[in-house]
């Protein structure tokens, strides 16, 4: 940079004295000589670490990305792509049976990225890496494990009891104690997914639930006990509910309960007229819970068989099937504890009239080129292994845990984020007993107007609570039931003048900026984290929140006016943020905030989300935002920065704009929101290229919608408004955006199934490839409206003008979604809110056979690929991961941590003796946390070399480039001249 103004100087100068002495000549000479001495100086201490934010300072190296893993006859072959060149060494983990329990069994130095783990057996092992240097380490790599084609186990992820999070109690409404869930105690723990019952049995008191280490292959098994009995009849389950419909379970199916290993406990010596049955148990159910539709059950005996299995069809009309395992006693046991211990449950599954139980590729296949997400996952109303497949993050419930960990099971990588709201909702039953915190870690509402009435916001003094029709605050939003105490304190008799969300109204405001609210609030659901090991949390909706005006009733359209009652500052909310984001990301967490229709670059978004947002940068009023005066109150507000502001940006209503709360609920097309969806996730691009890995931000942008054929607006099909949601994020798309499509049904209908996944053809980004250059706007239309992008393999083409239509000269020879071939030349016309992605004829030919739909309800053709995929070549350092008699980094160290017997002082080299090329499947691209760094060949070449030169031998170079550089000068002076 300095050379080059000098360069422009110098010129001027020549230009001013073009018969300027050779004594003013030798000063500009020796002027330029020491800037570059200068500049070359402050140039090598950049080239010494690549990894420098700026000048001397070192960071922790980058994340590996890529970790494949291989089977040899030694072993687990790993190898990883480095994105650093500033690690000390690498750390290599595995965990057993599941992607939670990983342990440290290793280190390669920094140099290699390959390493050989000898252990095999049927047990199946996780594995994950990350760099590590003397300032930091990075994030870890993704996690791999060898695919294998498995059968279908319906409780696999948490069959093999490998943790516990949360203990079930199941209502037995004769002895009175209540359903409900309560954390799990250090000896009285279930594992995730299943459930405990008990018959003349007390929690905690005759029961007793644990979980032990030291079953098959080092994995933890489950044992249940009962205990101190006064005679008669006990039973205690351990039992799990599987819906018949999500499960794909038809008439005359067949399902397969094994237990692989069984311990009986405390069994010889039981008092006289004692005794203990113990049976394995499947019932059927319909779907309404009113009748059996089969029972199968077997004894199971301490007789030395380890046959420990029960196989049932399914009878018509099942709806629901339960696995049960159970102990019943009869007698007083005295201080005897009989019971099982149990490691490894499964459920197999075969099709009627197929021969062989079903099978799946573990792990799944990622049948995308884009970055995927859904909203509010259920296993009620998604297949687990589908979900797994076409999803990388998925955000749910609290009480999930069992089905997060089956989805880690197929999809190691998967993201799930819990959810947890701002404000406190009223949760209480008919007769409230007020605790700290609910099960789920959020502040109970019971407790809160107890002890913390100061935290919500009271209705102006002489003002009626405002009911307007519609009023929700006596109907319980899980039931649909009255309860009319709601509208009253704990006492039932005093009046509850807390102001509500108005289309939400059992969620009732607080004031986030309460400093004691922030505390309670972050511990408790803090300490819930602790026991749900969940990848993050989702906060609804943090903002600004004015309530006055006009109420339009959702059902009617009754608009009702009200008097202006609250006023939640935006400052509020990023106190709020700026207290909870940096304790979450302290303790692993990652922070996910829902801002509907905000922007970044655009009040209220900015004060949220934006980590570059400055009060004293901004120079405007927030035009007509809930009323606020931003000058008013500037002195309320922080500087944003990437610590406090959230890891994801969630954008509710992306592209398109949805009231589900309206009876005629239809999209709303708008361009302005339509390009600032798009430019959010470009703005994202370009900060994230300029900070540490530690700093990246995300963007899931969700698309609602309805399937409304009838007013000319379907979701499916090339013209319907999923497809247009597609080709407008495929015009910003990045690896660190994503995106999530679903159809929602009109407000008041088929709550069941409010939220419907849609896939609007995410496996023809395969076939488009990766985006070829940057979204360009069509220069015929001055809006802008008309834009394109290049991919790999063909085009994508967006008209976002709300009324009009667009046309488009086709620029090269191209295939549109319905197969019809398209010239250089030819006008291609789009509707408005329409879009086309086009393949290149030479990308794959498009055959009639091979243009089938994702799903047969949707109702157009997407590209599938059909064809084996072509083996993709690695770099050297992929491509060939074994050679005769080389060294793979397993060698335990003085450095090496492990708790695998493998690696013993017995066993000290891994040694591959075999030579043997390693086949890779195409790299997965671009999931959370997992930012690739291309490096260029050459540039890291002399970067390293660079970095390696002695001090003596880099001075004589530089002598050597000045004086090159001076008589480059030198000549080109006598030229001007």
């Amino acid at each position: 940079m300095i050379i080059s103004i000098l360069h422009k100087g110098i010129y001027l100068y020549n230009l001013k004295n073009s018969k300027g002495t050779l004594e003013q000549m030798k000063k500009v000479y020796i002027f330029l000589i020491m800037v570059i001495l200068i500049d070359g100086f402050l140039f090598s201490l950049l080239l010494t670490d690549t990894n420098n934010t700026k000048a001397g300072e070192k960071t922790a190296p980058n994340t590996p990305t890529g970790l494949i893993v291989n089977e040899s006859s030694q072993g687990y072959v790993l190898s990883w792509i480095d994105n650093s060149n500033n690690e000390s060494q690498f750390l290599i983990e595995k965990s057993i049976n599941d992607a939670f329990n990983f342990k440290n069994i290793g280190f390669t130095e920094a140099s290699d990225n390959h390493y050989l783990d000898i252990k095999k057996s049927e047990a199946r092992y996780f594995y994950r890496l990350k760099a590590i240097n003397d300032i930091g380490e990075s994030k870890y790599s993704n996690i791999n494990t060898i695919s294998k084609e498995e059968k279908i186990d319906l409780i696999r992820g948490i069959g093999d009891f490998e943790s516990s999070t949360k203990t079930v109690w199941e209502r037995n409404g004769a002895n009175g104690w209540e359903g409900g869930t309560s954390v799990s105690q250090p000896n009285d723990q279930v594992a995730d997914g299943w459930k405990r019952y008990g018959e003349n049995l007390e929690p905690l008191t005759n029961m007793e639930f644990n979980l032990v280490d030291g079953g098959i292959e080092g994995t933890k098994s489950q044992s249940m006990r009962v205990k101190d009995t006064n005679g008669g009849y006990t039973r205690e389950a351990l039992f799990l509910n599987l819906n018949a419909d999500n499960q794909d379970l038809a008439t005359s199916d067949q399902l397969r309960f094994k237990l692989d290993q069984v311990k009986f406990l405390d069994n010889v010596g039981l008092p006289q007229n004692t005794t203990v049955r113990y049976t394995l148990l499947i019932t059927g159910a319909d779907k309404a819970w009113t009748k059996n539709t089969f029972t199968v059950n077997r004894e199971i005996s301490n007789n030395g068989s380890n046959n420990y299995e029960l196989i049932c069809d399914i009878k018509p009309e099942t709806g629901w099937v339960t696995i049960e395992l159970n102990i019943e006693t009869n007698g007083n046991l005295g201080q005897m504890k009989p019971g099982l211990e149990i490691d490894g449950a499964h459920i197999y599954m075969k099709k009627s009239g197929e021969d062989a139980e079903q099978t799946v590729l573990i792990p799944a296949p990622r049948k995308r080129n884009i970055n995927t997400q859904a909203l509010y996952f259920s296993d009620k109303s998604s297949d687990l292994y589908t979900t797994a497949t076409n999803y990388d993050a998925l955000m749910g419930g609290a009480n999930e845990i069992g089905i997060y960990k089956k989805l880690k099971y197929f999809n190691p990588n998967i993201k799930y984020y819990t959810y947890f709201a701002p404000w406190l909702s009223d949760n209480r039953p008919a007769n409230p007993i007020p605790k700290e915190t609910t099960s789920y870690g959020e502040i109970d509402f019971a407790w809160a107007l107890d002890n913390h009435p100061e935290w919500f916001y009271t209705y102006p003094e002489n003002t009626s609570i405002i009911e307007p029709p519609g009023d929700q605050r006596d109907i319980d939003p899980g039931t649909g039931a009255s309860t009319p105490w709601k509208k009253f304190l704990n006492d039932g008799v005093t009046p509850l003048n807390f102001v509500t969300d108005p289309d939400y109204r059992w969620n009732y405001y607080v004031h986030l900026d309460d400093p004691n609210y922030q505390r309670i609030w972050t511990d408790k659901i803090l300490e819930f984290l602790k026991t749900a090991p969940f990848d993050g949390v989702f906060i609804d909706g943090p903002g600004g929140i004015s309530i006055d005006g006009m109420y339009t009733d959702p059902n009617t359209g009754i608009k009702t006016p009200r008097q202006s009652i609250l006023k939640m500052m935006q400052y509020e909310a990023q106190d709020f943020d700026q207290y909870v984001i940096p304790r979450f990301k302290a303790a692993g967490i990652e922070v996910m905030n829902n801002n509907s229709e905000s922007h970044y670059n655009n009040w209220p978004g900015n004060v949220i989300i934006n980590p570059l947002w400055d009060p004293e940068k901004q120079t405007d009023n927030p035009p007509n935002w809930q009323g606020q005066d931003f000058f008013a109150h500037k002195d309320q507000y922080e500087k944003n920065n990437f610590e406090d502001t959230p890891d994801i940006f969630f954008q509710e209503h992306g592209f398109i704009s949805l009231n589900w709360l309206r009876a005629d609920m239809k999209n709303r097309y708008n361009s302005d929101h339509w390009e600032k969806s798009i430019t959010d996730m470009e703005f994202l691009d370009q900060i994230n290229s300029t900070v540490s890995e530690s700093n990246t931000k995300y963007i899931f942008q969700l698309v609602h919608g309805p399937d409304r054929a009838d007013i000319g607006d379907p979701a499916h099909g090339n013209e319907g408004w999923g497809n247009f949601a597609l080709a407008s994020y495929l015009l910003g798309s990045n690896k660190y955006s994503f995106l999530g499509v679903d159809i929602m049904v009109p407000y008041g209908q088929d709550s069941a199934t409010f939220y419907r996944y849609f896939d609007p053809g995410y496996k023809s980004t395969l076939r488009l490839g990766d985006a070829a250059g940057a979204r360009e706007k069509i220069a015929t239309y001055s809006d802008g409206t008309l834009q394109k992008r290049p991919f790999e393999h063909g085009f994508v083409l967006v008209n976002g003008n709300t009324t009009e239509s667009r046309e488009f000269t086709i620029d090269h020879k191209a295939i549109d979604q319905d197969g019809k071939s398209w010239n250089l030349g030819e006008t291609f016309t789009l509707q408005p809110n329409k879009a086309e992605i086009f393949l290149d004829p030479n990308a794959q030919s498009v055959d009639e056979a091979y243009l089938n739909n994702i799903n047969p309800d949707y109702a157009w053709k997407t590209y599938i690929e059909t064809k084996p995929e072509t083996p993709i070549v690695k770099p050297d350092s992929q491509k060939q991961v074994a050679e005769n008699n080389v060294k793979i980094n397993g060698t335990p160290t003085s450095k090496t941590a492990t708790e695998d017997p493998s690696i013993s002082e017995a066993n000290p080299t891994n040694i591959i003796n075999e030579p043997k090329i390693i086949t890779t499947p195409p790299e997965e691209k671009s999931l959370i946390n997992r930012n690739i760094v291309k490096k260029d060949p050459l540039v890291n070449r002399i970067f390293n070399n660079l970095s390696t030169i002695p001090p003596a031998e880099m001075a004589g170079i530089g002598v050597v480039f000045i004086s090159i550089i001076f008589g480059a000068i030198k000549y080109w002076r006598f030229l001007k001249i």
